[in-house]
């Protein structure tokens, strides 16, 4: 079978900064580069230079945990696992346990609003996984991300 979804919604492309960011972020959150995080997400536009050491913490853990079913097998949480290693979206419970770290952060009077096209990405990003975890989809994501971050020149290992 073969499911299509139509979306009317909104199209935005990136700008080439806005892009090469959230690839940025993208690799580095993979890589657990956190320099190379902080300064990506500067670009982004969700952290200031100046931002505090919470507000950077915050938003380390917010990218590590949208970046969860797009991780390598191996390092994939056994809890959310199925008996064939695949990632069980709906079963992890993602965007509630994301949901949650967002708003204990947003209370923070550290919290910076992100920048436009951000949100249009999260709103956009939040959107797929929720529709993902729906079909209670069972299925591992890094063979999928990896012909374009290739495509891309975005050097990625093949294991972590």
């Amino acid at each position: 079978r073969r499911l299509s979804l139509l979306d009317f919604g909104s199209v935005l492309e990136l700008e080439p900064d806005m892009r090469r960011a959230l690839m940025d972020t993208i690799v580095a959150g993979h890589g657990a580069d956190e320099d190379a995080l902080m300064d990506a997400l500067v670009r982004l536009g969700c952290l200031r230079k100046d931002s505090d050491v919470y507000a950077k913490a915050t938003f380390k853990v917010f990218i590590n945990h949208l970046l969860e079913p797009l991780r390598h097998p191996s390092d994939l949480p056994p809890e959310f696992l199925n008996k064939r290693g695949e990632y069980q979206w709906g079963k992890s419970g993602l965007l509630t346990r994301v949901g949650k770290k967002v708003a204990n952060s947003v209370a923070s009077r550290h919290f910076t609003i992100p920048a436009g096209d951000f949100a249009l990405i999260a709103r956009k990003l939040s959107g797929v996984f929720t529709f993902i975890a729906v079909l209670e989809a069972e299925f591992n994501a890094w063979d999928l991300i990896q012909p374009f971050m290739q495509a891309a020149n975005i050097p990625l290992e093949t294991e972590q």
